[in-house]
């Protein structure tokens, strides 16, 4: 063998698998938190039982399961050595599979749901326009009627036909109205829940399941719309960006049950502090939120970040030992005229690692 050449190290190819490992195991826990709700008859685990009754919703279910497996893969909880089998492997791919169908279904039945409401109204269209046709048709039979005594010169006839004549029309114009009046009340109806079921679907694909405040594409999209806004009316908006303290120390000494609560109380904190029908409060990923508050301006933000502080630290999360207490650090930025959304974040997420560096806990204003 030439000097050139070098044999791999088996520590080195250990450390390899190790961090394999570590990245299968961020995979497995991120997909439990980012799950959706997709009934309670898809949501098994993973020898395919059902949910347990003991008080947990099935996403919290889901995120412990995908918790246990995280820990199977890392420490070998449930085996020897993680995963170390053939049979390891295989069950932790059916429980990813099962899962993943259980959403492939749950949208395809909710698409499916959607198509049939629309094809049921414009059944319902449909068959205004023929009741229409026969209303028509009967007036029309009327008209010939007479027609045909004028063109006879039967004027006996037509003393004794036109009240029927005219009363016949008059009966068949109510019908019409009645018809159409009932008819326009159920397609009203059903349009209306076509549109209560399309911003239910929206806001749960847009709501981060954890915390069950927006989630980043969320967020994405009411920027856009935001930024639009606030150029249209010469206004500008806030943008507040949230990072908690020592997060990742929490989770390794308290567990990630006591961080998820952690990020329940906190997101609870930031909706009420910003109450706004407009204000939007989103996660941005992991322990970091993310604000967008209209109409603001310098003395509002400064308000509203110290508000915010307050209110994180006040907040209380729930754990099997007693509640735990928590910080922020908080950064802002005012959006300037002409800026992307991208922009504005940026400055406030420098403005928040600024919070960070000279001693978390406050806020610093980009």
């Amino acid at each position: 063998m030439s000097a050139s050449q070098s044999i791999p190290s088996p520590v080195a190819n250990k450390l390899a698998f190790g961090d394999a490992l570590d990245v299968l195991a961020a995979v497995v826990r991120s997909f439990g938190r980012v799950a959706f709700e997709i009934g309670e008859s898809r949501a098994v685990g993973s020898a395919g039982d059902e949910p347990k009754g003991d008080g947990r919703s099935t996403l919290d279910a889901f995120a412990l399961e995908a918790d246990r497996w995280a820990r199977r893969i890392l420490i070998g909880v449930g085996a020897d050595q993680g995963l170390a089998t053939g049979a390891d492997v295989a069950e932790l791919r059916r429980w990813f599979e099962s899962r993943r169908r259980g959403e492939k279904q749950y949208v395809e039945d909710n698409v499916a749901g959607f198509r049939t409401a629309v094809s049921n109204l414009v059944c319902g269209v449909r068959g205004l326009l023929a009741e229409y046709m026969n209303t028509d048709a009967e007036i029309d039979e009327q008209l010939a009627r007479l027609e045909r005594a004028v063109a006879a010169g039967q004027i006996d006839v037509l003393r004794s036909m036109v009240p029927t004549a005219v009363e016949g029309i008059r009966g068949s114009l109510d019908k019409r109205r009645k018809t159409f009046r009932e008819q326009l009340r159920v397609m009203g109806e059903t349009v209306s829940r076509l549109g209560e079921d399309l911003e239910a679907t929206r806001q749960e694909v847009e709501v981060d399941a954890l915390t069950r405040v927006t989630n980043r594409g969320g967020l994405d999209k009411a920027m856009e719309k935001t930024i639009l806004l606030a150029s249209e009316t010469a206004t500008t908006f806030l943008v507040v960006m949230l990072d908690l303290d020592h997060f990742k120390a929490l989770n390794d000494e308290h567990g990630h049950a006591a961080g998820d609560a952690v990020l329940r109380a906190t997101a609870d904190a930031l909706v009420r502090t910003f109450p706004r029908r407009d204000d939007l409060v989103a996660r941005y990923g992991g322990e970091e939120f993310c604000v967008v508050a209209r109409d603001a301006d310098p003395n509002t933000a400064e308000r509203l970040a110290t508000r915010l502080l307050e209110n994180v630290r006040e907040a209380r999360a729930a754990a099997p030992f007693g509640a735990l207490r928590v910080t922020a650090s908080v950064g802002t930025a005012l959006w300037r005229p002409g800026e992307s959304s991208a922009s504005v974040i940026a400055r406030a997420d420098a403005a928040m690692y600024s919070a960070k560096r000279n001693g978390r806990d406050r806020v610093i204003h980009g």
